[in-house]
């Protein structure tokens, strides 16, 4: 059985049934309404959604990602002096 991965910019360019399908109830982050919601929501940051999927194109596995740009000076308020 061959894979793939597929990679989307945009959750609405994923099937929202197959995503579901994958993703257990007790994992209310990983829905696709919430998903869907925090991307629109949020113009600090970029998502990647990534689907495994066999030469059938079944769903096998999903990955999520954000992307969120900083600057290093953003690191100095969580480094202490000492």
């Amino acid at each position: 059985m061959e894979t793939s991965i597929l990679i989307f910019n945009n959750i609405q360019d994923i099937d929202e049934k197959k995503w579901n399908d994958l993703v257990p109830v007790s994992r209310f982050f990983l829905s696709y309404d919430y998903l869907s919601t925090l991307e629109k929501s949020n113009q600090e940051m970029e998502f990647r959604y990534l689907v495994l999927v066999d030469n059938e194109m079944r769903y096998l596995g999903i990955c999520y990602f954000q992307i969120v740009a900083f600057r290093g000076e953003m690191l100095y308020k969580y480094v202490s002096n000492a």
